[in-house]
């Protein structure tokens, strides 16, 4: 399963919009085969805020560690995000 976050908007920068996004996406999180891998694409955003990911990226980690992966690519703000993300909540993402 290969999640494409520019889907949800270009520029993903609050907890409301994180925390519905993870709403509207949690039926396909329900329905996924548990032996794929799950895929975060960050291609083509032009901004993502700390408060967005750990609505939204932080319990789809939670609920499968070993099978989320984020994708190399994005920009700036990809890279800031995901070091705050690990470091307030004692984790680190899987990349490829």
């Amino acid at each position: 399963m290969i999640i494409e976050l520019k889907k949800f908007g270009i520029i993903l920068n609050s907890r409301q919009s994180g925390r519905e996004a993870l709403m509207a996406f949690s039926s396909n999180l329900e329905n996924y085969n548990k032996k794929d891998k799950i895929y975060i694409d960050f291609s083509d955003l032009a901004s993502i805020s700390p408060s967005w990911g750990d609505e939204f990226l932080v319990p789809i980690f939670k609920k499968f560690p070993d099978k989320m992966i984020l994708k190399k690519g994005g920009n700036a703000s990809v890279s800031f995000m995901i070091d705050i993300l690990e470091k307030a909540n004692n984790i680190k993402f899987n990349w490829e």
